[in-house]
């Protein structure tokens, strides 16, 4: 069980730090495919900085921006 403390509430896209990337036009197919596959293959945490978002979007596109279903 969770420890209540540290839980911070809200909705998971509320509680996202995505670091500028939301200024990009396929964001939301990002914001998908980072939730749904990027994120297990980056060790499973939140992005913690500007690099680290920007290393997981150039890895996006270079993979040919694929969609996550």
């Amino acid at each position: 069980m969770p420890d209540k403390r540290n839980f911070r509430g809200g909705k998971a896209h509320a509680r996202d730090s995505w670091f500028g990337l939301q200024r990009h036009k396929d964001f939301a197919n990002f914001r998908d495919w980072w939730h749904r596959i990027g994120k297990a293959e980056f060790g499973g945490e939140d992005l913690r900085n500007r690099p680290e978002a920007e290393q997981a979007y150039a890895t996006w596109v270079a993979e040919g921006k694929p969609k996550a279903r």
